[in-house]
């Protein structure tokens, strides 16, 4: 059976701002702190200090993984920057299999 909607992954581009910021505004905090937040996440990866990952469905957003090119984690200095790239779309992946296995189609 085909899903309707596929996953899409991609880097975070300019125009995904607006709805990012309106699907992963939390109680916890003021539209403006989560404006300013993504805004500074996409400046951060246009200088090639973050990548962020976004997980969408048809236009839905569904989730995204943050990671600093240049942590200051000594744990993760020692890892490959590719491997853990590959380990936030794995995560993002596997919370969507759990979540909604309907949505993947494997060919």
């Amino acid at each position: 059976m085909k899903a309707l909607n596929k996953l899409i992954l991609h880097i975070l581009q300019k125009e995904d701002l607006t709805g990012i910021i309106k699907t992963f505004t939390f109680p916890w905090s003021s539209l403006q702190a989560t404006q300013e937040k993504w805004e500074r996440y996409y400046t951060e990866q246009q200088t090639n200090i973050r990548t962020v990952c976004i997980a969408k469905i048809g236009d839905e957003f569904i989730g995204y993984g943050s990671l600093l090119n240049n942590t200051e984690y000594p744990e993760f200095k020692t890892l490959a920057y590719q491997r853990l790239i590959g380990v936030i779309i794995g995560v993002i992946i596997g919370v969507i299999i759990g979540v909604m296995p309907d949505i993947l189609t494997f060919e």
